[in-house]
């Protein structure tokens, strides 16, 4: 059924598509169900609450189905009922309150507020978010169950986040890398790494046209790219462009903190090269080898 309210009538519900029968007054249905949810599940109210009970239905009510008048109800109950957090909240004041929340460093309260406002959202569907509020929604979601550890429950949200702020504010805004790097980061903790190396070179390319092939945010995607290629067994790759990225970094930003966990890093992968015997050639990723492998494209592919 859909809530309609014509001008100077009180709203009501009715069958779509239409099914012939009387439309059934919205405030009587809202009543009966929180009526309802007081009797079977009193403690998805929360205290002080119970005047807008009907607003907290969902937490527990996964469907209703209506008999013959709006106290006819045949509810069909989650088999997990969640507390719901503000469920009359806008999405762009559910996502504010959830960012706060996660300034104060409380994440659980954070992620239930953002899984009320995502209550009915299948990301697994093709259809993405219809506003920019949701889709950050998503992507804060994403990264918050990473955070809890959770990376396979992150994965659909970062997928659908990303997706999402892509269609809607293009490839190379921020929200978008923002969505990107969670993602790629989701698709890394998951095991994902050819998933994972193509977000992050999607990321090094929006980062270049945004701020320069030279700027913090895309030498650090092709930093954290150069360690999943090695995670991947694509050693050879991976040294060249973070001896790359290093000798990038140093001339643009001499000094910076992050030089010598460069350095090191890439140190550590020749070291563990030579101790497992992989047998590259030498000085792979010296300079006048990094001049040619990036000129002719040879460092798509490991020796």
């Amino acid at each position: 059924m859909i809530l309609v309210q014509l001008p100077g009538c009180p709203p009501v519900y009715v069958c779509m598509p239409a099914c012939g029968r009387a439309p059934v007054p919205a405030q009587a249905l809202r009543d009966a169900v929180a009526q309802a949810v007081l009797h079977s599940a009193p403690h998805l109210v929360p205290p002080g609450k119970i005047h807008c009970a009907a607003a907290y239905a969902p937490g527990g009510i996964h469907r209703v189905a209506v008999g013959a008048g709006p106290t006819d109800l045949h509810v069909t109950w989650r088999s997990e009922p969640r507390q719901l957090v503000g469920p009359r909240m806008s999405m762009a004041q559910r996502l504010t309150y959830a960012r706060t929340r996660v300034e104060h460093g409380d994440h659980a309260r954070a992620i239930e507020a953002l899984q009320t406002g995502l209550l009915h959202t299948d990301p697994t569907d093709d259809l993405p978010a219809l506003d920019v509020a949701t889709a950050n929604a998503a992507a804060l979601l994403a990264e918050l169950t990473l955070t809890n550890d959770d990376p396979s429950a992150a994965l659909p949200w970062a997928r659908w986040a990303c997706r999402s702020l892509r269609r809607l504010r293009g490839g190379t805004s921020p929200e978008a890398r923002a969505a990107l790097k969670v993602l790629a980061t989701v698709y890394r903790r998951t095991g994902k790494l050819p998933e994972a190396a193509d977000c992050y070179r999607d990321l090094i390319r929006h980062h270049t046209l945004a701020d320069g092939p030279r700027a913090l945010p895309t030498l650090a995607a092709q930093a954290i790219l150069a360690l999943v290629l090695y995670q991947d067994g694509r050693c050879v790759q991976a040294r060249q462009l973070l001896a790359r990225a290093t000798a990038e970094h140093r001339a643009a930003y001499p000094g910076h903190r992050d030089g010598p966990r460069l350095r090191q890093e890439l140190t550590r992968m020749r070291a563990t090269c030579v101790d497992q015997r992989h047998g590259h050639p030498d000085g792979v990723d010296d300079p006048p080898h990094l001049a040619a492998a990036f000129t002719d494209g040879s460092a798509n592919h490991d020796s």
